[in-house]
């Protein structure tokens, strides 16, 4: 199971936590090798990616989807405002 027992208050500190972590661990690294922008979206997608298995665990395709969509918001929101 994902996360989706919990508080939808924890779930959003949880993954705010998240992102922020991985990003900031990964994005320095990968923009060595590649452009920023590329870097950047490259971040994006493994981010939408991961979130929505961590929130939802779950692995049908309408689940994801609608996770992705979910996890999307929740990043550019995230993003934005840092």
């Amino acid at each position: 199971m994902g996360l989706s027992e919990y508080p939808a208050s924890f779930v959003a500190a949880v993954a705010a936590a998240y992102i922020m972590s991985f990003s900031s661990v990964i994005l320095p690294v990968v923009s060595v090798v590649v452009s920023s922008v590329t870097a950047r979206f490259m971040l994006f997608i493994i981010d939408v990616v991961l979130l929505s298995i961590l929130i939802f665990g779950r692995y049908n395709l309408w689940s994801i989807l609608r996770s992705v969509v979910f996890s999307s918001c929740i990043i550019i929101i995230i993003r934005a405002t840092s």
